[in-house]
């Protein structure tokens, strides 16, 4: 997955954090092909979870505030969403992921794109309309 102007919301420092998401998604794909070669790294896999949990916390937040203080009225449905994120990446445990490394990355790999596709497109761009207006 690479990133691309179709994703910008018009605010420089969200933009900048989608584009960090975007390449910490291409990193869970590269580590996904490393599985499937045999030459899998449950150290580098661990960093990246830690990176989409450092990722939520920070780009979540920021983006709270940010509807908050515009007074956007479909901030609490977008809080559902995140905390919705933030479970998924909680439940990668180590366990999990030692059970079948693959399908953890390919299914964490789903998840992330379709979270690109479905709210930075769709739930994000709401917010960027409602700004605009």
């Amino acid at each position: 997955m690479k990133w691309d102007h179709s994703l910008s919301i018009g605010i420089k420092e969200i933009d900048e954090q989608h584009q960090e998401l975007v390449s910490i998604i291409s990193k869970v794909e590269e580590l996904f092909k490393q599985s499937l070669d045999g030459e899998g790294d449950l150290k580098e896999i661990r960093g990246v979870i830690e990176s989409l949990s450092a990722f939520a916390s920070s780009h979540f937040e920021k983006e709270e505030q940010l509807m908050s203080k515009i007074g956007y009225p479909g901030l609490d449905k977008h809080m559902e969403e995140h905390k919705t994120f933030v479970k998924y990446v909680d439940d990668m445990t180590i366990e999990k992921i030692t059970q079948s490394e693959e399908t953890a990355l390919i299914q964490l790999f789903a998840f992330l794109s379709n979270w690109v596709i479905s709210h930075i497109k769709k739930e994000d761009f709401e917010y960027k309309a409602f700004i605009n207006q």
